[in-house]
């Protein structure tokens, strides 16, 4: 319910909000002159880069974890991409491998740590996600 006391509060803020878009118009609709169109027809703006999405690449390095040992491997981006995250992966989920680190060395490549209790050697793999540079 509008009262006398919220009355003048009411008629000052619709008044500042008026203002306020009025002076933030955009120059009151000057129309274009030939110039105008002419530099807008002239434009020599870069062109846009790639979106993001398509400049992800996955590099993956293969490595053979040895029977009953400790394995450390790593998988890394080109010279010029940036290391945006990576993983380990063991196909067929032996049961006889365990995961031991997984992270970012300091050498900025993605490291791996195996640790095998299996008789016979398995494959594994570290894997880096590069975000290759705008052409």
């Amino acid at each position: 319910m509008i009262t006398a006391q919220t009355l003048p509060s009411l008629v000052v803020g619709v008044l500042a909000g008026f203002c306020l878009v009025i002076a933030c118009g955009d120059d009151g609709g000057a129309p274009i002159d030939a110039a105008d169109a002419a530099d807008a027809a002239a434009c020599d703006c870069p062109a846009a880069e790639p979106p993001v999405p398509e400049r992800f690449e996955l590099r993956e390095n293969a490595v053979v974890v040895e029977p009953n040992a400790t394995t450390i491997h790593g998988a890394g981006c080109q010279l010029g991409e940036l290391l945006v995250g990576g993983g380990c992966f063991l196909p067929n989920f032996p049961t006889e491998v365990a995961l031991v680190t997984s992270g970012v060395n300091k050498g900025g490549n993605w490291q791996c740590t195996w640790k095998s209790t299996a008789p016979v050697a398995i494959n594994a793999f570290a894997q880096a996600f590069c975000l290759v540079p705008a052409p």
